[in-house]
């Protein structure tokens, strides 16, 4: 009994690891590998950049499969999978490989079937953008950042109608001028982008200048490229100065309601002038000579003014000071001509004429025929 009992456990356990050996046979049977190399627009390995496959299902939804491999010198990557539809995702940001004017970037390929073993390389088809950043007087400017972005979906589709995707953003100093203001930056071509059919394929390429250099920021929009290209850009120095009054400001013709205050700039401003607890009188006209008539003042009385000045690129001047007492009495002086009436200008419908009077006046010009 002992021995027909011990040849039955035997027998049985024979069957279960024929079995279990048959189930890991079959299962090797059902293994494939996905394999392939991350390559930029040379075929170069691109070394330090990520790999990762997912497994899409027949609801359309998505699987990884392995670990997210960072690729060697070589570039390979590789996993053992089951037979079934699969995304290749190859990505990679600029600070993580060595390619020179590298973006942040990445492609996810369509679904493809592997039913067997299959290699498939994942290629960033870049093309070079090169150029240099100078002023106007063609000076190179050093440390500009250079940024643009773009993305489509397509035209490749796999068979579970996922479809190819591409995106590539330059950001956070990915790409900057040197001290020569040399550049590169790596796109993908426009062209690769219209064959999509996305209507968005076009770069709008920002040139930030460093803060405090003095110059302004540009944008390059709607910038195609399809193959190598070199491409220069200006940058315009701003005006960041304050305007100055370089005379003035004087306090001419004082009444007992009424004084005019004069000064000179440096450069054309508009100019704000403000009574203390009065009136603000205001000239929006850019210029260098400045003639205020104050109006509306009380007789035998301490007045200050404040006067602010704005050149065309907004920079605001120190605000200047002037005091003055107004008469005590009207003024019964008739004004004087300093400077005899002259016709300056004549045309068929009308002249013009002037005249320079020793105090602000009112006036008006009769004409006979």
């Amino acid at each position: 009994m002992s021995i027909k009992l011990f040849a039955y456990i035997k027998s049985r356990i024979s069957a279960v690891v024929i079995t279990l050996l048959f189930s890991i046979f079959s299962l090797s049977l059902q293994a494939e590998t996905i394999s392939g190399v991350v390559k930029d627009q040379l075929g170069n390995p691109i070394e330090d950049a990520n790999a990762r496959i997912y497994q899409v299902t027949q609801i359309g939804s998505f699987i990884q499969v392995g670990d997210i491999i960072k690729v060697g010198a070589d570039g390979a990557y590789a996993w053992t999978v089951s037979p079934g539809n699969f995304i290749l995702i190859s990505y990679f940001n600029a600070s993580e490989v060595s390619l020179v004017g590298a973006p942040q970037t990445i492609i996810s390929s369509e679904d493809f079937l592997v039913s067997s073993d299959t290699i498939r390389d994942s290629q960033f088809d870049f093309v070079v953008l090169s150029g240099k950043v100078l002023d106007s007087n063609n000076t190179p400017i050093a440390n500009v950042d250079i940024e643009t972005n773009i993305s489509w979906v397509g035209p490749e589709q796999g068979p579970l109608l996922k479809s190819l995707q591409q995106s590539l953003t330059h950001n956070n100093g990915s790409v900057r001028t040197d001290v020569d203001g040399n550049y590169v930056m790596l796109l993908f071509s426009t062209d690769t982008c219209l064959a999509s059919g996305s209507p968005n394929c076009v770069y709008d390429i920002t040139y930030t200048p460093p803060v405090g250099s003095g110059f302004s920021s540009a944008v390059r929009s709607d910038f195609t490229i399809s193959s190598n290209q070199h491409l220069d850009q200006e940058l315009t120095l701003v005006d960041q100065l304050k305007p100055k009054i370089i005379a003035g400001p004087y306090v001419k013709n004082i009444t007992d309601n009424t004084v005019v205050i004069e000064w000179q700039t440096d450069e054309p401003v508009t100019s704000v002038t403000q009574i203390i607890g009065g009136n603000i009188f205001s000239n929006n006209q850019l210029k260098t000579q400045h003639s205020v008539v104050i109006t509306g003042l009380n007789s035998d009385t301490n007045y200050s003014a404040q006067i602010d000045t704005t050149d065309a690129n907004n920079n605001q001047s120190t605000t200047a000071n002037a005091a003055f007492t107004t008469a005590s009495n009207a003024d019964a002086l008739a004004p004087l001509f300093i400077q005899p009436l002259t016709v300056t200008a004549i045309s068929e419908t009308q002249i013009t004429m002037v005249f320079c009077a020793n105090e602000p006046v009112n006036g008006k010009f009769v004409l006979n025929d």
